[in-house]
């Protein structure tokens, strides 16, 4: 009888993921490359090639839902899950980045009008972005309200001498 640990095989897993992927592209009519990197907990999948803002969408809300099915299917019945990143064109850190300014400037704005700044709504990762980048700013503190997908980050600013 093998343990789970020996049946669990990461190379396969990522074959599925990539599969998976490629069936949905070709579908789609789209000639893409996927380039993969390890990371702590799975793998970055890379798609590279012509035309992709179809695979972004809105704020990469299309993005978002292809990882889901793609983590979906490529983990399906497996008793260990391997986690899949998936980005076109390097879109994740060039949102991240536009993120980390986003809220620099608005914490700026609480701290100058003195009242809090809401956000529009975000997914997990974006919001996670927002704290990450002002939880050392000792001028101001955030925290999410709502109910997904209406989750949205305020940031406040702190009253001076307050910690």
């Amino acid at each position: 009888v093998q343990s789970d640990e020996e049946e669990f095989d990461p190379a396969s897993t990522l074959e599925r993921a990539k599969s998976f992927l490629h069936d949905v592209f070709d579908k789609m009519k789209l000639n893409v490359e996927i380039d993969e990197q390890e990371t702590e907990d799975g793998f970055m999948l890379n798609i590279k090639g012509g035309n992709l803002g179809i695979l972004i969408g809105k704020h990469g809300q299309t993005l978002d839902a292809l990882q889901y099915i793609v983590n979906l299917a490529a983990n399906n019945g497996q008793a260990r899950r391997i986690h899949f990143i998936i980005d076109v064109e390097g879109y994740r850190a060039k949102r991240t980045e536009s993120l980390k300014s986003l809220a620099k400037s608005l914490a700026e704005r609480a701290i100058k009008i003195r009242k809090e700044v809401r956000l529009e709504p975000m997914t997990r990762y974006e919001r996670k972005v927002i704290h990450l980048t002002l939880q050392d700013n000792p001028r101001v503190s955030t925290h999410s309200t709502g109910s997904e997908p209406y989750r949205y980050v305020i940031i406040t600013p702190k009253k001076p001498g307050s910690k």
